[in-house]
């Protein structure tokens, strides 16, 4: 699958991922707080995942196609 998007068979597989969703703005000031402290913990006791493989994506949704008529439901 990664070499139809232009990448080589060497590229490391995931081994979890995360999704989190927050309904306000502000409850990300404490993802990032978090963030922060888990990259100092991994300074001082060494980490638990190596830091050059993980990331962490932020967005915002957006509905791009919203083809569902009034009162209809998903399904």
């Amino acid at each position: 699958m990664a070499a139809y998007f232009g990448g080589t068979s060497e590229q490391p597989s995931y081994d979890a991922y995360f999704a989190l969703w927050f309904e306000e703005a502000e409850a990300l000031t404490g993802f990032c707080a978090w963030q922060e402290a888990l990259a100092g913990h991994a300074e001082k006791h060494g980490a638990h995942f190596p830091p050059s493989l993980s990331f962490f994506l932020l967005t915002r949704e957006v509905v791009i196609f919203d083809d569902l008529a009034e009162g209809d439901a998903a399904g």
